[in-house]
């Protein structure tokens, strides 16, 4: 069944994606952008979905890497990791899927009564790829070396203060560089986060 959305905020996505030379897929029957971005680091390649609502739009990005749902110490120490890393930030959020462990960074969009700017949505879809590329190691200490997360936030932390001493371009040009990296990737596409678990298998 289809589902209704803002043709004119799918056309603003699209057409940034399509003034920056992105590869990606367009599902136009529900709004649903989808396309991979390659990371400095260990995670390398997060998976993209960008989900066009009504009066907004919403950018999710999936880690390449999941807790075990089967150990609750691992779940609970991601868990706190995720709270930790969540508090004070300003755009966006990490969430954690108790059912089967996917980790991912959530940026919502309000366009009620505007169209968003190339501006807007190139920052939208940066941030959560900055996110996974600051707290990464993080997540990687967590699930392959059993460190607390009150240790790899701080880990990720000192690491984002020691890169914000030592970087001295803008902000747009981070933006930039960030941008740079996209590549298709169509391999284990999200699939849309509003569709609804079918014989117990959770859906994104």
């Amino acid at each position: 069944m289809a589902r209704d959305y803002h043709p004119e905020i799918a056309e603003a996505v699209n057409g940034f994606l399509d003034g920056h030379d992105w590869n990606y897929t367009f599902d136009a029957e529900n709004g649903l952008f989808r396309f991979g971005v390659n990371l400095p680091g260990k995670l390398k390649n997060i998976q993209y979905l960008v989900r066009i609502g009504e009066t907004d739009y919403t950018v999710y990005a999936v880690s390449p890497v999941s807790t075990d749902k089967n150990d609750p110490e691992e779940l609970r120490r991601m868990a706190e990791f995720v709270c930790r890393a969540n508090y004070g930030l300003k755009d966006g959020n990490f969430e954690l899927d108790f059912r089967d462990g996917e980790l991912r960074f959530k940026c919502y969009m309000n366009c009620h009564g505007i169209l968003p700017t190339v501006q807007m949505i190139g920052e939208s879809i940066a941030c959560p790829s900055q996110m996974f590329r600051f707290y990464g190691n993080g997540i990687l200490q967590i699930l392959f070396q059993g460190m607390s997360a009150e240790d790899a936030v701080e880990l990720c932390e000192n690491s984002i203060s020691c890169s914000e001493d030592e970087e001295e371009e803008d902000a747009s040009s981070r933006l930039i560089d960030m941008l740079h990296n996209l590549q298709e990737n169509e391999e284990e596409l999200p699939e849309d986060p509003d569709e609804e678990e079918e014989n117990g298998v959770s859906c994104f």
